[in-house]
């Protein structure tokens, strides 16, 4: 009887061992898009009371070409799209005041009129940034201009300090000052300087009839500003600066002055 008992359970133990390894089903990988694999293992012991199913299903993406015969195969296609509209203004310019310290820039003596050319404008930057040193850079191009000068500012609200303050001027006349993120610690003239760079930008732009003409077509049409136009408020936006920071510098001496005689 002990004998018998043994065989059943040896033949158990090999029936249970087959059933687990030997039901693997073929995998297949398509690179076009995915790779599937399927499988159902079944194992079978009524005397032990054991079933057991096993269903595999594998779902992946990737790309690739190339195929292997064999259970493994591969096809694919590898392509890329991009879609996008991107425009450039070649006649974009920008002049650091690193420019203008190593002579990068050729300045020349002309007036903002006169400048027909990406080549004339550069000039006429240059040599506005040359005789003022609280210029840090000029941007400009046919939808807008950009003028970084310093500006009086008040450290929390009373330690006096100057800021690179960046007065963005775009073709439709309106203006936006904009200071280092850390100004928000300082009292600026952001609301005043802006309402004077707008008045000074629209009088140089309509200085005449035949400009402002061209102004408008420009501005209300194309939305493009002129080599003239864009030296114009150059100049424009450099004289408010200048005047705000000249008058923000007196005051501050004056008040130092009747301090000290007090």
């Amino acid at each position: 009887m002990n004998i018998i008992r043994k065989s059943i359970a040896g033949i158990t133990a090999v029936v249970l061992s087959l059933g687990f390894v030997l039901p693997v089903s073929a995998l297949t990988v398509d690179t076009s898009g995915s790779v599937q694999g399927s499988g159902l293992g079944s194992v079978g012991a009524t005397g032990a009371g054991v079933d057991i199913n096993v269903d595999v299903g594998v779902g992946a993406t990737t790309s690739g070409g190339g195929s292997q015969d064999g259970t493994t195969s591969t096809s694919g296609n590898a392509s890329s799209n991009v879609n996008g509209n991107a425009s450039v203004d070649a006649n974009a310019l920008l002049i650091t005041r690193v420019d203008i310290d190593t002579g990068t820039v050729k300045a020349t003596s002309a007036a903002p009129a006169s400048v027909e050319t990406r080549a004339d404008l550069s000039g006429y930057v240059a040599a506005q940034m040359q005789s003022d040193a609280n210029i840090a850079s000029v941007e400009t191009a046919s939808d807008n201009v950009a003028v970084t000068y310093k500006q009086y500012a008040r450290l929390f609200g009373f330690i006096p300090v100057t800021l690179d303050a960046t007065a963005t001027v775009q073709a439709d006349g309106s203006v936006k000052v904009s200071y280092p993120w850390y100004a928000f610690l300082a009292v600026t003239n952001k609301a005043d300087l802006e309402t004077k760079l707008e008045q000074r930008v629209d009088a140089a732009l309509s200085a005449n009839a035949q400009l402002e003409a061209s102004a408008n077509a420009s501005a209300e049409v194309t939305g493009s500003l002129s080599a003239s136009e864009q030296a114009q408020v150059v100049q424009a936006v450099k004289t408010v600066m200048q005047a705000e920071l000249d008058a923000a510098l007196e005051a501050r001496a004056d008040a130092s002055g009747s301090a000290n005689v007090q």
